[in-house]
């Protein structure tokens, strides 16, 4: 996140005016909850969704949930 920063993209998220979601594990130690919550609350309208007990390879070790949670999203676009 910090590189972002660093190039300029993070300060153009506010820019950004399509549908965005966020999605994390809640035990993902190489991506940080924290920094997800930076990116909900610099994209605006960004949905943040968190699973339980998920690591970093969330969506392999739980796919049903994420699949849903993607194909939701997308239908209410």
């Amino acid at each position: 996140m910090e590189a972002w920063h660093r190039v300029g993209i993070g300060n153009r998220l506010r820019e950004m005016n399509v549908p965005v979601l966020i999605a994390t594990g809640t035990a993902d130690v190489v991506a940080p909850l924290s920094n997800a919550l930076r990116l909900v609350n610099a994209i605006p309208g960004a949905w943040l969704a968190q699973f339980d007990g998920g690591g970093h390879a969330f969506m392999a070790q739980y796919p049903r949930p994420p699949a849903d949670l993607i194909n939701n999203f997308l239908e209410l676009r």
